[in-house]
């Protein structure tokens, strides 16, 4: 059964596998008989069966079963819950975390690009930057043209789904220095664009291509 869970023991470095329909969280001692879905999470403060996880419509139904030491979900004291992926579950002083093993895909969000006073939306995600003219690839699914002084298609902008960005990245010869601005507070942070491999972009960055300056916005 795969659940697409585990739970994390970062102070002991482990990672507890959820492949069960019903499992059991607990302390018990070497050569003790257990079901086969039970959890040994070794902790003095761990009642010997503390808790039972229940596979119930998409998510496990934590239940505690100890009487003489407290179950927190996120820091508060539960008899009964249902758990999702990033909650804490303290058993005595026991901490574990509930994480997800699969991939999370990020909706894409609205962007424009702000050049001067022209405001271009982005609806593509794979989109060519650059000037006007030249031989182009068309395997990109929207092109901007920024000013006539850049070669055409030199810049690619690409919406990351795994990562959950945009990433920036130059092609071809002659390239100029390409500058990400970012502002944090009342200070601003800049960076130069590598030359071997993307920058990752967010709305309210800067970017300028030699002597050409455009804006990432939210809002469309």
């Amino acid at each position: 059964m795969d659940t697409g869970l585990q739970l994390k023991n970062e102070a002991a470095g482990l990672t507890y596998r959820l492949d069960q329909v019903s499992m059991i969280l607990g302390r018990t001692s070497p050569g003790y008989p257990v079901d086969p879905g039970f959890v040994h999470v070794d902790h003095d403060t761990v009642s010997r069966r503390h808790a039972q996880l229940q596979w119930v419509e998409g998510a496990y139904q934590l239940t505690n079963l100890s009487t003489t030491n407290p179950i927190r979900i996120n820091g508060v004291e539960v008899e009964r819950c249902l758990l999702k992926a990033g909650d804490q579950l303290q058993l005595g002083e026991c901490l574990l975390q509930l994480v997800s093993t699969r991939v999370q895909i990020q909706p894409r969000p609205p962007l424009s690009l702000i050049l001067g006073s022209r405001k271009v939306s982005v609806y593509g995600f794979t989109v060519a930057l650059g000037g006007s003219g030249g031989a182009k690839e068309s395997w990109y699914d929207q092109e901007i043209e920024l000013a006539a002084a850049l070669p055409p298609q030199c810049l690619c902008l690409a919406w990351k789904e795994i990562s959950g960005r945009y990433e920036l990245s130059y092609h071809g010869a002659g390239r100029p220095p390409v500058q990400i601005i970012r502002r944090k507070g009342e200070l601003e942070w800049l960076a130069l664009l590598p030359a071997d491999r993307p920058g990752g972009l967010r709305p309210g960055d800067r970017v300028r291509v030699g002597e050409v300056e455009f804006e990432l916005t939210g809002d469309c």
